[in-house]
């Protein structure tokens, strides 16, 4: 009995971690940039805002160089990429194609970890495999991992 409570309270423990909110490491006065799927798909942003986002992209990918997963961040989520790179040619604002290359998610892997659900996403695109980093995904009971087919198309075309 006292081994199941402190897998109990162990579970416990380990799900208020992950459902802490993380420390904003940016300088103070300094606003932290949202995603594109929580801003505007989910709050409905204005110009000013998704300006904001493009000034991101632009810095990260069109000075920089970057990698489809960053563009996927930035986004917010896979299927927010079509609709980000959308918005940003509809204001007419620059974009490079080779940053929105078509991928098509082929597996979600998962991990059940005492009550945490970690998820992690594989896709396959033009330029060859990505990956997702873990995520939560949801609650579970026990420790494992299985995988589950997808299907759908992810990121831009």
């Amino acid at each position: 009995m006292r081994k199941l409570l402190a897998y109990a309270g162990t579970a416990l423990v380990i799900a208020a971690v992950l459902s802490w909110p993380m420390a904003d490491p940016s300088p103070e006065g300094e606003r932290r940039q949202g995603d594109y799927h929580e801003e505007c798909q989910s709050e409905g942003c204005d110009t000013e805002e998704l300006r904001e986002l493009h000034a991101s992209y632009a810095s990260e990918c069109l000075d920089e160089g970057c990698s489809p997963e960053e563009v996927i961040e930035l986004a917010g989520h896979p299927d927010a990429v079509d609709a980000m790179r959308a918005a940003f040619q509809q204001h007419g604002w620059r974009i490079d194609p080779k940053h929105f290359p078509a991928c098509r998610l082929e597996l979600t892997e998962t991990s059940c970890a005492l009550l945490a659900l970690l998820c992690k996403d594989h896709y396959l695109c033009l330029d060859g495999a990505q990956e997702s980093a873990w995520y939560g995904c949801g609650f579970c009971v026990g420790i494992g991992s299985c995988a589950a087919g997808g299907g759908g198309t992810k990121g831009a075309r």
